[in-house]
């Protein structure tokens, strides 16, 4: 970083800021084909918003989410996920089930084939993010963290799948 940080100058400060954000963008894109090459996906025919759909699930599957909820953890679209989760309930892997509270509101679980299958690859998915990360101190993997948050809390935006 030394390096690039010599290059910084009030006269280029914006050709080397687009430079530095470039090499950002290239190092995360490296970073995820890094981990998507060391692990396996729990089912090869999971679409990637399928499998994330049913990441979001699987960390509320005590009480299930609904609709609402998922579409507002995964900035994507109502209309989008209750797509893909029809896709998801025709494969057994996710069940709908009326809330006890409030009967329009639908709450999402998974069925117990997808539990394990998530379990799975959960573990396969962290051992390769951690061997990925390992280069990093707690100290810098929690300022890294810290600066991803800041720049995501800026982003938010709704994602149509």
């Amino acid at each position: 970083m030394g390096e690039l940080a010599e290059k910084v100058s009030v006269e280029n400060l914006e050709i080397t800021r687009e430079d530095l954000l470039q090499k950002l963008i290239e190092q995360m894109f490296s970073i995820m084909k890094q981990i998507h090459r060391d692990i396996s996906p729990p089912d090869p025919l999971l679409s990637p918003p399928q499998a994330r759909l049913l990441f979001a699930i699987a960390k509320r599957n005590e009480d299930g989410i609904s609709v609402k909820e998922l579409a507002n953890r995964t900035n994507v679209t109502p209309g989008a996920i209750t797509q893909i989760i029809d896709t998801l309930v025709n494969r057994d892997l996710v069940r709908r089930d009326e809330d006890p509270n409030d009967r329009r509101i639908v709450r999402l679980t998974l069925n117990i084939n997808a539990k394990n299958q998530i379990e799975k690859f959960h573990k396969e998915f962290f051992a390769a993010i951690s061997q990925s990360f390992d280069v990093l101190s707690i100290d810098e993997l929690g300022q890294l963290v810290y600066l991803l948050s800041k720049i995501g809390s800026k982003s938010e935006h709704i994602i149509k799948v």
